[in-house]
């Protein structure tokens, strides 16, 4: 297995020093700059895993070459999850509120529980490696969840949506669909908790979680079990 690190943020940087640590074969690139004279077509011929910087868009040259030529893409929340899948996920998502409802759960487990705090908050998953937690509360965007592999969140929470970075997504609907692409690996072992203006929206979403909605006017009002989704999903957006 090779793993190609496409851009060098704060999460593949954490990426990059576990993949140095236990010796896995990487390369890494930086729009613009040299990857050691490699030659990308080569990429083929090895098991290779894209490793994609979030903030990488998705209409570069070697984003839309990946795409075209069907390499399996990854972030760092999907990588992490592939070599470490026994953690227990909470994992909070929207467009708003996400920071202070991550900040608002940890404040609440920590007295009784391990938990490790990471994501889009400021902290690469893969910092968590080498402490104690057994909990991990993460803050997912969009970028991060578009590209998760088989990612599968405990306990999903999805809190007010917009339509938002529209410039990368180019249409709410696969803004949705880049934030709801946990749910087709989640089953009923999980939880899945959502406003009630996003049910027509993952009506089209196949999955076997457990799905709870609520009102986001009215927190004091009852959470709503829903049926179980069975319907078809569509096709994951490559844009």
């Amino acid at each position: 297995m090779v793993y190609f690190l496409y851009g060098m943020g704060k999460s593949n940087i954490s990426v990059k020093s576990f993949l140095e640590k236990n010796n896995y074969k990487y390369y890494v690139y930086e729009d613009g700059k040299d990857y050691n004279g490699m030659d990308i077509d080569k990429l083929k011929k090895e098991d290779t895993i894209i490793v994609k910087s979030p903030g990488i868009n998705n209409n570069t040259q070697l984003m839309r070459y990946f795409i075209q030529n069907n390499f399996q893409i990854l972030t760092d929340l999907g990588l992490f999850y592939m070599f470490f899948p026994n953690y227990f996920y909470i994992v909070i998502t929207g467009s708003v509120g996400k920071t202070t409802t991550v900040l608002t759960l940890n404040q609440i487990l920590k007295g009784k529980f391990k938990v490790g705090v990471a994501g889009n908050i400021g902290n690469s998953i893969f910092n968590i490696l080498n402490t104690n937690k057994k909990i991990i509360l993460v803050e997912a965007s969009s970028y991060e969840l578009e590209f998760c592999g088989s990612f599968r969140p405990n306990i999903f929470l999805i809190l007010k949506t917009f339509p938002h970075h529209l410039d990368h997504h180019l249409s709410f609907d696969n803004y949705l669909k880049a934030k709801f692409y946990p749910l087709i690996n989640m089953d009923k072992e999980c939880y899945c908790i959502l406003p009630k203006t996003l049910v027509s929206k993952i009506s089209k979403i196949k999955t076997s979680t457990k799905i709870v909605f609520y009102d986001p006017d009215d927190i004091t009002n009852k959470f709503t079990r829903s049926e179980e989704h069975t319907s078809e999903l569509q096709s994951r957006p490559h844009i």
